[in-house]
């Protein structure tokens, strides 16, 4: 997280409130969502490998 804050939900753990500074790992495959985020949110994403498939459950 670069700026703002957002809550992270993943499958198997729970709820996290994320904030500028705080990092977060999502394994390939896991469902997550986030909520809440401020208007000034601002993360910076990183994919590995590059062939990684993002699923997005809505």
């Amino acid at each position: 997280m670069l700026e703002g804050t957002v809550s992270l939900k993943a499958e198997g753990q729970g709820t996290r409130d994320l904030s500028a500074g705080d990092s977060f790992v999502i394994p390939e495959g896991m469902t997550f969502g986030m909520a809440g985020a401020s208007e000034d949110v601002e993360l910076l994403e990183v994919a590995l490998p590059a062939e990684y498939r993002f699923m997005f459950k809505r």
